[in-house]
């Protein structure tokens, strides 16, 4: 990314976290979970390449006011995504001890 023009870098960072909105729209908490840990690489990698600097000023008073009004709702998914995987988590874990549980009363009889 970082020989990317600073409009194509953001681009990027955009379309991943439109990606991530749809993700979360669907309830796909795993994808929103990848995808947002991929998207702070992103982001980090673009800032490395295009730190904030008389040269990127203007670029940044247009497009990073709008990033950081989403960023607040787009936190809210990602944990959101977290609570959803850590409760299909402990349900998974009740279910196996279900079955194990008849397995064993079955072979018991």
């Amino acid at each position: 990314m970082s020989d990317q023009p600073i409009e194509s870098s953001w681009t990027q960072v955009e379309k991943l976290t439109k990606i991530i909105q749809a993700a979360a729209n669907s309830e796909d908490w795993s994808t929103v979970l990848n995808l947002s840990s991929s998207r702070h690489h992103m982001l980090q990698t673009h800032f490395e390449a295009h730190p904030v600097g008389p040269d990127s000023a203007d670029f940044y008073r247009l497009h990073l006011g709008h990033m950081l009004r989403g960023e607040n709702d787009l936190q809210q998914l990602v944990r959101a995504a977290r609570k959803a995987l850590m409760k299909e988590g402990i349900s998974m874990q009740t279910s196996k001890r279900a079955v194990g549980a008849y397995l064993n009363a079955s072979a018991n009889l």
